[in-house]
């Protein structure tokens, strides 16, 4: 089949569309405190809630993964689509009806479900875009574009953030809900028809593909169509080595990538992707206890006389502003890391894996510890921007180190294993957090606080006082202090993964 420069474009094009739509979990933060609001929810059930979407996006790779590697990209987005669509649809119906109505059928187990409906329908339609960009594209040009499609899911957030912000009413909260089931739906059927591999032809040692920068034609994967390359045959004679070549190395690149195929017992066997496993763990454990807490630190760092509208409007700008940076990270990781890998000179020339060496990770825990308020330079925006840029990095390089150490052939079931990882950690973290919440709202604020926070919480639709902690930075202080540690681990792992495997393979 003729597969032309264009082919390529469009499947990238919607591959980033889609992607824009299966992020959506990070904007949990936009309606989550709402649904606390409204059920009466603690912050434990919230935060088991948020959990169960993070379980089902990282918990449900592996098995998204075989079926994507097995049967391509359109039948897995087709599933995402429909996930997406029931798993809103869901949180939106219990919502309305209140604590009296089907929240009390369904209970927070309901939520949990939805919210585990649009995880495993976020994780099918990102694989799959992910599938599709990935097979397109060689290695040269693969960093970035997996970056290109990764930053989409990483802005979702603040996409359907910007739209939760335009909404006003005392439906807010349910419009907002609908559209995420519609837009996050919809989107990712359209890209279903769109996103598909633009395979490229394997390469021979000794020479160079058809197109070597952008291949015209689709060629199954057992036909090689090589074309003699004076330059690497006379290198060759002469003894001397052509990495110095970028389009050299980016060839070797990638027939090293198409060729090697670590999965299965031996991926889960190997000491490489336990370190991996663990590093992306505990970052991403990280960011998503932030990520999925982030509105509860602005409603509890806010004034108690506070215009509750006002609140809602905090959440959603820092929701936004971490979907921003989480954005421009990964699309940073892709292109820096592809330029320092094939297109520096030589002497600043290192292995993409230096890039999981983040103590940008350190800092924004540091500084959110530190946090007493929303606003100003002591309030939420540093912490929020530098947690979102280093998780958003950190997710543009996994997918390429996957593949790179793992091979491309097994890389959606492989990606989806090392994707527990956030699931375990994550969902540990978020859990924890809710407990050290939950556990200092019993340690009153002085009584004079309390009818203000009853008058407060009641012009926002509930009357819990009692689910409110009221000591300001004090009720979160312990969790961020513990996520420090996890990023000083993370680091010193990361280090020795650098020293490990970062060695430019010759």
């Amino acid at each position: 089949m003729l597969v032309t420069p264009n082919q390529r474009a469009i499947t990238l094009i919607f591959a980033c569309i889609t992607a824009l739509s299966a992020g959506t979990n990070y904007a949990y933060s936009s309606y989550g405190p709402q649904l606390a609001a409204q059920l009466g929810l603690s912050s434990t059930e919230t935060n088991l809630i948020g959990a169960a979407g993070n379980g089902g996006v990282y918990l449900s790779g592996p098995l998204v993964g075989i079926l994507v590697d097995r049967r391509g990209p359109r039948i897995p987005l087709l599933l995402g689509a429909v996930l997406l669509f029931l798993g809103y649809t869901i949180l939106r119906t219990i919502y309305n009806g209140g604590e009296d109505g089907s929240f009390r059928t369904w209970g927070v187990g309901g939520l949990a479900f939805g919210e585990v409906l649009v995880g495993i329908g976020s994780s099918a339609s990102l694989t799959a875009a992910l599938n599709g960009t990935a097979k397109s594209f060689t290695a040269k040009r693969r960093g970035s574009a997996v970056a290109s499609v990764v930053s989409c899911f990483g802005l979702s957030a603040f996409f359907y953030s910007t739209i939760s912000h335009a909404v006003h009413g005392e439906n807010a909260t349910s419009t907002f809900l609908l559209i995420l089931s519609l837009g996050c739906g919809g989107s990712t059927v359209v890209g279903s028809y769109f996103v598909r591999p633009a395979l490229h032809a394997p390469v021979v040692q000794g020479y160079e593909t058809i197109g070597a920068e952008d291949e015209i034609f689709d060629v199954p994967s057992s036909v090689g169509l090589p074309i003699l390359s004076p330059e690497a045959d006379i290198r060759r004679e002469l003894g001397e080595d052509d990495d110095d070549d970028p389009q050299a190395r980016a060839v070797k690149e990638s027939q090293r990538s198409a060729e090697l195929d670590i999965s299965g017992i031996t991926l889960l066997t190997s000491g490489d992707f336990w370190l991996l496993f663990s590093i992306i763990g505990l970052l991403s454990g990280i960011g998503l206890m932030y990520i999925n807490n982030v509105g509860t630190v602005t409603r509890t760092l806010s004034p108690l006389d506070a215009d509750p509208r006002k609140v809602a409007a905090a959440q959603a700008h820092l929701v936004s502003l971490l979907s921003v940076f989480n954005c421009l990270g990964r699309l940073t990781a892709g292109f820096v890391s592809d330029y320092f890998l094939h297109s520096s000179p030589l002497h600043l020339r290192f292995a993409r894996v230096w890039w999981l060496v983040s103590a940008m990770f350190v800092l924004s825990q540091l500084l959110a510890s530190w946090t007493t308020e929303v606003e100003g330079w002591f309030g939420l925006i540093l912490p929020t921007s530098s947690t979102g840029f280093s998780y958003g990095f950190m997710f543009g390089i996994l997918p390429i180190l996957c593949i790179e150490w793992f091979g491309i052939i097994s890389f959606s079931s492989n990606s989806g294993w090392v994707t527990i990882a956030p699931a375990v950690f994550g969902n540990s973290a978020n859990i924890l957090f809710g407990r050290i919440y939950d556990s200092n709202v019993v340690k009153r604020a002085p009584e004079s606080l309390v009818p203000r926070a009853a008058f407060v919480l009641g012009r926002a639709g509930t009357t819990a006082t009692d689910k409110l902690c009221l000591l300001g930075a004090e009720c979160f202080a312990t969790a961020f202090h513990m996520t420090t540690v996890m990023a000083l681990l993370a680091l010193a792992l990361s280090c020795y993964a650098g020293m490990r495997k970062g060695r430019l393979r010759r």
